[in-house]
């Protein structure tokens, strides 16, 4: 066809342009799976078993609490307690709130209660408020005394399970046969669901419970994770955090025990709230120890946490959560011979596809809950 024009962009046919296409395929993922990421670098442990065990045994009880909801006047003498199994007579048991010491006479667990000498020091006898703190000091024998009771300590059996995740990858064979601008299209999914698999057993390992399900000859089981596991030290900010509640009254929570240097697991909003906080307590963290995931350091009288933010703690509830994890105490347990591997061509005989598949078999072991700890109800 012949046409009386300068030829322009206007009318030259569209299908005879070489599109200007980029080579890659871009994403604005952010880091995945830090829990992983640090444990299974610093803390792989393969386990031998489907159900791996371990014992732990906790530092003696120095504290607990009165359980009477009216509380006691200064002349009551006979003490309900929550455990009473941690007392012994001729212990000397101060009373936080008030002040008072009390040395226990008798001990009778089968009613958690104890008989005591009140305000046995130099601070009189006061009302008892239900709650009210005890701390075991020590104890004061009488001359001449015999030995004191003895107090049992067992150690405490724990246990998790490995849980298998399977994650599917494949395309059929015209696609496989065909050019394609970017990655071949197997290439591309490997890169992907490397990535989604890593977050499933992410999402076990903060989200999981445990849990050994039978039906006929099927068992399924899965792993606890970290949250199920922690018990103790867990702090509702219930609304606005601030650097004072977060400096004087989680941070020491969450050293109380264990290692001075530790993992905080941050949602976006909470390590946007703590990096509004003094920048002075704010460094940089070297890659030598952070095993590839972007973590800054805040510093504090306590110890060291190493914030990074997971994107799985999102939304109205996770959304203003922050878990920190010694991870020491936080063990990644692939079953001998299951860590993550890329099976290929698990298709079904006869398909024109071609399938690979990720499957790793592993758990996580949370030693310790009291080394960890959960802030959580943050909203701003």
């Amino acid at each position: 066809m012949t046409v009386r024009s300068t030829k322009g962009t206007y009318g030259l046919h569209p299908d005879r342009y070489i599109v200007d296409w980029s080579e890659e395929i871009y994403n604005s993922w952010p880091d995945i799976a830090p829990l992983l990421q640090f444990t299974g670098k610093s803390q792989r442990k393969p386990t031998v078993d489907p159900e791996y065990n371990w014992f732990e045994e906790a530092e003696g009880a120095v504290r607990d609490q009165i359980n009477n909801a009216v509380g006691y006047d200064p002349a009551a003498v006979n003490l309900v307690v929550d455990h009473a199994s941690y007392f012994a007579p001729y212990d000397r048991v101060l009373i936080e709130r008030t002040g008072e010491i009390v040395l226990v006479t008798a001990v009778d667990t089968g009613t958690n209660t104890l008989t005591v000498i009140r305000g046995f020091g130099t601070v009189s006898a006061a009302a008892i408020q239900d709650n009210d703190y005890l701390m075991i000091l020590d104890n004061a024998m009488p001359e001449g005394s015999g030995k004191p009771a003895q107090k049992f300590r067992e150690p405490v059996k724990q246990y998790n399970y490995t849980q298998i995740f399977k994650t599917i990858i494949g395309a059929t064979g015209t696609v496989i046969a065909s050019e394609q601008r970017g990655p071949k299209e197997l290439s591309h999914q490997r890169m992907i669901f490397n990535r989604e698999h890593k977050k499933k057993i992410e999402y076990a390992g903060i989200f999981g419970q445990k849990k050994e399900y039978v039906a006929g000859d099927q068992i399924i089981r899965t792993t606890g994770g970290i949250l199920e596991a922690i018990k103790t030290n867990v702090y509702n900010a219930g609304g606005v955090l601030t650097e004072a509640n977060f400096d004087k009254e989680f941070v020491p929570m969450a050293f109380y025990r264990g290692s001075k240097k530790k993992l905080m697991l941050c949602s976006p909003l909470v390590l946007a709230v703590i990096n509004s906080f003094s920048k002075n307590k704010l460094q940089t963290a070297s890659g030598e120890e952070t095993y590839g995931v972007s973590v800054q350091k805040y510093l504090t009288p306590f110890g060291t946490l190493l914030l990074a933010q997971d994107e799985l703690l999102t939304g109205d509830v996770f959304g203003g959560y922050a878990i920190v994890v010694d991870f020491e105490n936080v063990a990644y347990r692939p079953l001998r011979g299951r860590d993550t591997k890329l099976l290929t061509n698990v298709q079904e005989s006869g398909m024109d596809i071609e399938q690979d598949m990720f499957m790793t078999e592993a758990g996580w072991q949370v030693k310790l809950e009291e080394t960890h700890a959960v802030l959580k109800g943050v909203t701003g």
